[in-house]
């Protein structure tokens, strides 16, 4: 949308604190509704007189055409002033190599940066089992490799030793027959 485009708001947004009514737009139907009524202060409605030329709708806001690109060929066909987008589905390292081959083509990229946690973890995980596969050297002489993805450890483990149980104090109790409340006085009493 352009500066010139208001923001259509369906009637009655922003009215209470509380979010009831959502602020994306909808016809309003009802029959005592204001803004189906046209008065100014329930704000404007969709029309056709706000709609813009034919070669710029769907663009980016740059005012570029935006393209969906999934792998280097769809980068390959791709003509000056258009803006391109890398697909959802696109794994981490593809994307990082697409982004490179754009930017050597001069061809802008909407979303570069790769912040899907799930992936980058996936990466980290590629390495730490490249790392483990290395060998490794005990206390003996013969280098042991690791095919497994926990890493070996030289050390040996202490046994643990139990702390012995602690034992609480014993409370006297002591039994005092003025105190005592087990009697149950009568009417008589």
């Amino acid at each position: 949308m352009s500066k010139d485009t208001p923001n259509f708001k369906r009637p009655n947004y922003g009215r209470t604190k509380r979010a009831r009514v959502k602020k994306g737009w909808k016809r309003p139907r009802g029959k005592g509704n204001k803004q189906r009524q046209r008065l100014a202060k329930a704000g404007v409605r969709v029309s056709i007189g706000y709609s813009h030329e034919v070669e710029k709708r769907g663009n980016h806001p740059s005012g570029f055409k935006e393209v969906l690109v999934h792998s280097f060929k769809d980068i390959e066909n791709i003509v000056n002033g258009v803006i391109i987008r890398i697909g959802a589905t696109v794994g981490a390292k593809k994307k990082i190599q697409l982004v490179k081959m754009a930017t050597d083509k001069k061809i802008k990229v909407v979303n570069p940066t790769v912040n899907r946690k799930k992936k980058i973890k996936k990466v980290k995980k590629v390495k730490k089992v490249v790392d483990s596969k290395k060998p490794v050297t005990t206390d003996s002489k013969k280098p042991v490799t690791t095919d497994s993805k926990k890493p070996v450890t030289t050390e040996t483990k202490k046994p643990e030793t139990k702390k012995p149980a602690t034992t609480k104090p014993e409370i006297k109790k002591t039994t005092d027959p003025k105190k005592d409340n087990n009697t149950v006085k009568g009417k008589g009493d």
